[in-house]
């Protein structure tokens, strides 16, 4: 799955909690990065290495139900794992969960997208930014694919293409055609966007203002010709 640093970083602290040295971490990183994936894998690490394991969905945890989360304080080592923080959106529970307290042997890590208001209000805690997956990663990401599966130079230009989201890796495969897959017709000049991808993203550009979406406008029609994009933008287009 790579993520080689941030696994590395949870095991330390997982192994800081099995000393008595508990604490919170935010897991953050855009849609689709993999963040829910990180905090899978570390619910089965805690597991393997004996810890006691709470996995909370954020949207279903009322305020009274906050500090009744976090194991109460003792000998034991407690991981307590809260997948998309960013649904919790009452300020209430956000607030009730970035103040709770954690025992010294347990571990309390939190996902949530990058500049939600679960993110700004858990802006306390440690940060372990997820980023993109390398060119590799991603290229050892889509040969794990079962079906369909991409041959090699079609991985590797997937791999460079899709800016390491693992969403877009496991998905945007599945929007291609059996000859794309295979070589056999070339691949589209702009790939298929996933639905969940292209709504967040598509909001995120709502929001823009007129200026900044025409000028991604510009780009996306010029491409990689940055003499034309050069020529329109100084013509005023």
């Amino acid at each position: 799955m790579g993520r080689t640093t941030e696994r590395e970083e949870l095991e330390r602290l997982l192994e800081s909690a099995h000393g008595g040295r508990g604490g919170r971490v935010l897991l953050v990183g855009d849609p689709g990065i993999g963040t829910s994936t990180l905090l899978h894998w570390l619910v089965g690490r805690a597991r393997e290495r004996g810890f006691a394991c709470r996995s909370v969905a954020a949207s279903d945890l009322p305020v009274r139900a906050t500090a009744r989360s976090f194991p109460e304080p003792d000998a034991s080592p407690a991981l307590v794992a809260i997948d998309d923080a960013h649904e919790a959106t009452s300020p209430a529970v956000l607030s009730a969960l970035a103040g709770a307290p954690a025992g010294p042997h347990t571990l309390v890590v939190a996902s949530a997208r990058r500049g939600t208001c679960a993110a700004e209000a858990l802006g306390s805690w440690p940060a372990l930014v997820t980023g993109p997956l390398s060119v590799d990663d991603s290229a050892h990401l889509l040969e794990a694919i079962p079906d369909p599966r991409p041959v090699e130079s079609v991985r590797f230009h997937l791999a460079e293409v899709l800016g390491g989201n693992p969403l877009a890796l496991v998905q945007v495969p599945r929007m291609l055609t059996a000859e794309q897959l295979s070589g056999r017709a070339p691949l589209p000049a702009h790939l298929p966007m996933p639905p969940a991808l292209e709504a967040h993203w598509g909001s995120v550009i709502d929001t823009l203002p007129e200026s900044a979406r025409r000028a991604g406008l510009d780009v996306l029609i010029c491409g990689s010709r940055m003499d034309l994009l050069a020529a329109m933008l100084s013509d005023g287009q």
